[in-house]
């Protein structure tokens, strides 16, 4: 069996490319809210322009024709530019990684996988909040930045996708810290070992005696015993003798 290097360098077939994934696009009515968005901002700057020409009272009124005519024809191709822009915005849950894919003229893909995922938020201002849509926010470790913001999101949809991610992100941080955590609960702790009685084992020594002493000084009990019971014979004859 060949054993593969983690250093050698992969062959351009064994490449996984990205751009071929069938990626979900966000809701329908994300590019209409956008577009609102926009004209709003667009309608908010060129009133604010009007009513400053108007208290100055110096520009002629062809000049503010000209200039409500720019203004307006460029919030139009601007607002244009970002409904189609939001027609391009797709997104996809791997097993291992999130992938967000935007762009109408220079599109930008980007990964997040779920090990370096650190935190997950939800936002919404009062145009989404009419639409009922929401927009995701993904926060890597070491970035102050959202390395994901994905817009367009159903509420619905985007807290069910928050609540997911936290969970992977939870589970790959685990299985990170299970090995490390199997080490120290196997390791035994030397507060828990309770001390040898050591005296206890030393008195229990001294009486018990080794084969050797034993096998040597049975027959010397033996003998003594004999010894005593023939004293005892003697004195007793001699006492009837008597």
């Amino acid at each position: 069996m060949t054993k593969i290097d983690d250093k050698s360098q992969l062959e351009p077939t064994q490449w996984q490319p990205y751009n071929t994934l069938t990626l979900t696009p966000v809701d329908k009515r994300y590019p209409i809210q956008a577009a609102l968005q926009i004209s709003i901002i667009v309608l908010i700057i060129l009133t604010a322009i009007m009513v400053m020409m108007n208290i100055q009272h110096t520009q002629p009124l062809a000049d503010i024709l000209i200039a409500v005519t720019a203004i307006t024809s460029i919030g139009t191709l601007w607002i244009s530019l970002k409904y189609q822009a939001a027609k391009k915005v797709y997104y996809g849950v791997l097993k291992h990684e999130l992938v967000m894919r935007k762009g109408l003229w220079w599109v930008k893909t980007t990964t997040l996988p779920f090990s370096r995922l650190q935190h997950v938020s939800l936002s919404q201002n009062p145009i989404q909040r009419q639409f009922n849509l929401a927009t995701l926010k993904c926060f890597s470790a070491g970035s102050g930045a959202a390395e994901i913001n994905l817009p367009g999101l159903k509420f619905e949809t985007a807290e069910h996708l928050r609540q997911h991610l936290l969970h992977r992100a939870t589970s790959h941080q685990q299985d990170k810290s299970m090995p490390e955590q199997v080490k120290t609960e196997l390791q035994p702790d030397s507060t828990d070992i309770e001390p040898v009685n050591t005296e206890h084992l030393q008195v229990e020594q001294q009486f018990i005696p080794s084969a050797h002493q034993t096998s040597a000084e049975q027959p010397v009990i033996s003998h003594q015993t004999t010894q005593s019971a023939t004293a005892e014979n003697k004195l007793k004859s001699e006492k009837q003798d008597d």
